[in-house]
């Protein structure tokens, strides 16, 4: 059985850690009873408090995924029963992209890897960079998902990375 895992960092819960920090700083806000503090000078005393959440938020933030032929999986490495898998009759397309950023009249642009639910959501996305090979991937879903897999060019796909809207497809 045909099998390829490699490791992702997600870095989907560095919001949720900036919220901890803030909740961490009012509540030793008001462990001091409101005497005037230097937010800084308290951290550096005191990241004993800071760093397991820290730990365990980059813990969680640390996956395995795993690519065979029922389906895709994604494992925390720490906590193995924190998972995420699916089924290659739920994903609908698996796509190279081209993601086209215009920023401030700086062009950037990014090769990476979408996978596609029914639902034209994004499943998964994932950069072509030294550690991944794309078009190792894509051949790969292709021949275990029995689909033709599309190439797309998405300008500045912001909300279809972040769930906000579906993937839009070029007119035919």
């Amino acid at each position: 059985m045909l099998e390829l895992r490699f490791f992702e960092f997600s870095s989907k819960l560095v919001p949720s850690f900036t919220i901890l920090n803030a909740i961490f700083i009012i509540y030793t806000y008001l462990f001091l009873d409101g005497e005037e503090i230097n937010i800084l000078e308290f951290l550096k005393n005191n990241l004993f408090y800071l760093a397991p959440v820290l730990i365990l938020v980059f813990a969680i933030s640390y996956n395995i995924v795993v690519i065979n032929e029922k389906g895709i999986t994604w494992r925390s490495y720490i906590f193995p029963f924190l998972k995420k898998s699916f089924k290659w009759e739920k994903i609908k397309f698996h796509a190279k992209v081209l993601e086209v950023y215009n920023l401030k009249g700086f062009k950037k642009t990014k090769k990476v890897f979408w996978i596609i639910d029914v639902k034209d959501r994004l499943l998964f996305r994932l950069i072509d960079n030294y550690q991944h090979n794309t078009n190792k991937i894509f051949d790969i879903t292709t021949n275990f998902s029995k689909k033709q897999g599309i190439t797309l060019t998405v300008k500045n796909p912001i909300e279809v990375r972040n769930g906000f809207s579906k993937v839009k497809y070029p007119d035919k």
